[in-house]
């Protein structure tokens, strides 16, 4: 139910009569002490949001303080220009000759006090000329482009970059890219072919679920604390002969001197794919199984107690074997 305000009086303006709902908002019909009828939002009235027909902005406009003439740092106003959201905008001249439009408060403020020339001069005022940021040695005054200030640089490295002078006081840019690129690196291999063998013969020996893990892992064959520590103490040992051998033999691998022993610089060498497979120990990977040790895997895979690498180890048999068995991809005769 509309409670009827009719006859209230909010500000300037005296409700008349309820007019219409709209959007579940009632609106009335008002007088203005003007003379002018206008229809408002009953919350609008209410809450005093609404309080003449709109002269009274219209007499605040007319009685504004005219600042024309007036000069506030390199700005003269010329004219009074709108009002935009209740803020009177005037037009001024900037010293540079440039004109520009500038909310009054903001003249008075000191907030404006250029249509944007000043900043742009005191910011090239500030010279950075042989000045030292981080790596980048500041050369010359380069551009000013979108309130920035752009500087030419040289880097210790000898590249030449354009940087934001914002980004060389603040420490944002220290180098033209250089010092982030060798950031945190150590040996600077970590693509090399060399590297990869390192890191495939600890997998191997480590890794339960490398493929050639029964190889070597699973033998017992393991790689000494040296060569685990670091890779550069791999490097130390094994490059130099690396880089002597690779000349002739592009495809080298490291072979253990010694099948059964382990990874270490006295027991490694480098040598040739056939040399390598020549004295690598016959293990079966792939061996027959009977009826019924492939129903015995597959009931004990079945139970959900037994990893397919523990069934593997139980029987001497590679993972890839019982992942196949259990799948039903071999012996797929016996149920």
């Amino acid at each position: 139910m509309i409670k009827d305000i009719t006859g209230n009086k909010y500000g300037n303006l005296t409700v008349l009569r309820y007019s219409r709902t709209y959007k579940y908002k009632s609106r009335w019909i008002c007088k203005c002490e003007c003379g002018n009828e206008v229809e408002v939002l009953g919350g609008n009235l209410k809450s005093g949001h609404t309080k003449s027909c709109g002269c009274l902005i219209k007499k605040l406009h007319l009685s504004r303080k005219d600042i024309v003439g007036n000069k506030y740092g390199m700005l003269t106003v010329i004219s009074y220009s709108r009002t935009n959201k209740k803020t009177a905008m005037w037009i001024c001249a900037c010293d540079c000759g440039n004109q520009t439009e500038v909310s009054g408060g903001h003249l008075k403020s000191g907030d404006t006090k250029s249509c944007g020339c000043l900043k742009s001069t005191k910011s090239y005022r500030e010279d950075f000329t042989n000045k030292k940021f981080g790596f980048l040695t500041a050369i010359s005054f380069s551009v000013f482009r979108k309130g920035h200030t752009y500087w030419n640089c040289v880097c210790d490295c000898g590249n030449h970059k354009i940087v934001d002078a914002g980004n060389l006081k603040s420490g944002h840019t220290t180098s033209c890219g250089c010092y982030k690129k060798t950031k945190g690196t150590t040996h600077n291999m970590s693509r090399t072919r060399f590297y990869r063998i390192w890191r495939h013969i600890i997998r191997r020996c480590f890794d339960v679920k490398a493929k050639c893990y029964y190889r070597y892992g699973g033998r017992g064959i393991t790689v000494c604390d040296r060569w685990l520590e670091s890779f550069e103490n791999f490097r130390d040992d094994m490059l130099e002969e690396y880089n002597r051998v690779v000349k002739d033999t592009p495809n080298c691998q490291i072979d253990r001197i010694d099948n059964d022993g382990n990874y270490e610089p006295s027991n490694c060498r480098w040598v040739s794919v056939k040399v390598n497979v020549n004295n690598r120990v016959n293990i079966p990977k792939n061996r027959m199984l009977n009826k019924g040790q492939v129903t015995k895997i597959r009931e004990m895979y079945k139970t959900g107690n037994f990893s397919q690498q523990s069934i593997a180890d139980e029987f001497n048999a590679s993972r890839e074997s019982i992942k196949s068995i259990v799948n039903y991809k071999s012996y797929k005769d016996i149920k």
